[in-house]
């Protein structure tokens, strides 16, 4: 498997894992030798690692695997090439959505690629895997599931990447009302069950004013983007939590 996007941190960079809670570990994925090769190295809580050399086998960071409390395989969205960098993974807050943000600071400024469970450009021939781009331009999104709660969790770049979380709605409401912003995961629950978050499955923008609907079974839910003219877009969802 081969990815557009890789975090080049050219020696001398630095790069450590901050957990506050203890209860995960992160192994840096790194890229080497022929295409599609890849060494592990698992990334200290406490102290920084050397790029480039020595115990981190940079400089090509290509995924992250978080593995304890949570586990999952992390991609960049986006790729950067920083030289004499200190690189920070941070762990959200528990009950977050699993978007990972990597803050690079580089002589005096800071640089943040978000880590997130779907390779957004991802090369893998693999069947099935979601690109999980979904832009909400200023829409709504509503719960149209043919039972159970919805809410997503989303950021509006470029001056907030962090993720927001809207609250749980039942069939027939919006999530939040109108608002623009990038969807990291549309999530689902029975009251008293356990929550499930689900990803689409290709790239989408909504049409602007427009909103998008989340429906079908709890089982297979899928989106219906509105358009200004014809049916709806269907896109289907893929869960993966």
């Amino acid at each position: 498997m081969s990815f557009e996007n890789s975090i080049q941190l050219l020696a001398p960079s630095y790069m450590m894992y901050a957990d506050e809670t203890g209860k995960t570990t992160a192994t840096a994925i790194f890229a080497v030798g022929d295409p599609g090769d890849t060494i592990k190295v698992p990334l200290s809580t406490t102290t920084f690692g050397k790029v480039g050399g020595g115990p981190i086998g940079g400089p090509i960071l290509v995924a992250i695997e978080i593995t304890g409390e949570i586990t999952a395989t992390l991609y960049p969205e986006q790729s950067l090439t920083a030289k004499s960098a200190w690189a920070v993974l941070q762990r959200p807050p528990p009950n977050v959505m699993r978007i990972f943000p990597l803050r690079i600071f580089v002589s005096g400024e800071t640089q943040t690629v978000m880590f997130t469970p779907v390779p957004p450009n991802s090369k893998s021939e693999d069947a099935g895997v979601p690109n999980a781009s979904v832009t909400l331009v200023d829409g709504a999104i509503y719960n149209d599931l043919n039972s159970g709660l919805l809410s997503v969790e989303y950021n509006t770049p470029p001056n907030e990447l962090a993720p927001k979380s809207t609250n749980p709605v039942p069939p027939g409401e919006d999530t939040g009302g109108v608002f623009s912003g990038n969807i990291l995961s549309f999530n689902t629950i029975l009251l008293g069950g356990v929550p499930q978050k689900w990803f689409s499955q290709e790239a989408v923008t909504s049409t602007k004013g427009l909103p998008i609907i989340v429906f079908g079974p709890l089982s297979g839910p899928k989106l219906a983007v509105v358009r200004q003219s014809g049916p709806p877009e269907i896109v289907n969802l893929i869960k993966l939590l």
